[in-house]
């Protein structure tokens, strides 16, 4: 008899009441599928921090240890290359839909020109900023964001993006 025969009749004698599976199908030849865990955000954020070189203060690292911030990370231009889940549960918005454009895209009629003037100016002068805008959802429905804005240096104290951390809040 074939060794590999009496192998696969071996296999089947012992596994009468369980499930049998063709010789093709058994354990050994199936690949095994690679558990990773992956945490997407936390590598597109780390990518980001690698890619720019952020030198980042205690006090943002700690902020972004923190998980019920809303994280809009842009470029030095203002434009969105990163949102965290937070955000899209605040906004409606996924990071696919996002992704290239300006965060002013939230604001809309209502929201106070005052303080976008004020955020404006301090991007502009590369300074935090702290505000608190009527912004609005996907579905057009407004709500008040905390936001507070920091500007991010690399390793050679050049401007390389900004990090807002925002929250939703009842006025």
């Amino acid at each position: 008899m074939n060794p590999g025969k009496e192998y696969v009749a071996m296999i089947r004698e012992q596994n009468k009441s369980a499930r049998s599976l063709p010789l093709y199908m058994a354990w050994e030849f199936m690949p095994r599928p690679i558990q990773r865990t992956v945490n997407y955000e936390s590598e597109v954020l780390d990518r980001l921090v690698k890619i720019n070189r952020w030198q980042l203060p205690t006090s943002i690292r700690q902020l972004l240890g923190q998980p019920e911030w809303a994280l809009v990370v842009t470029d030095r231009w203002q434009t969105i290359q990163y949102v965290n889940e937070p955000f899209e549960q605040m906004t409606g918005y996924g990071l696919k839909e996002v992704v290239g454009q300006k965060p002013n895209f939230l604001q809309g009629i209502n929201t106070d020109l005052g303080a976008r003037q004020r955020m404006k100016m301090a991007i502009e002068q590369e300074e935090p900023s702290k505000e608190i805008v009527l912004n609005y959802h996907k579905d057009g429905t407004t709500y008040w964001c905390d936001i507070t804005i920091f500007p991010i240096r690399n390793d050679r104290q050049q401007l390389v993006s900004f990090i807002a951390f925002e929250q939703e809040v009842t006025l």
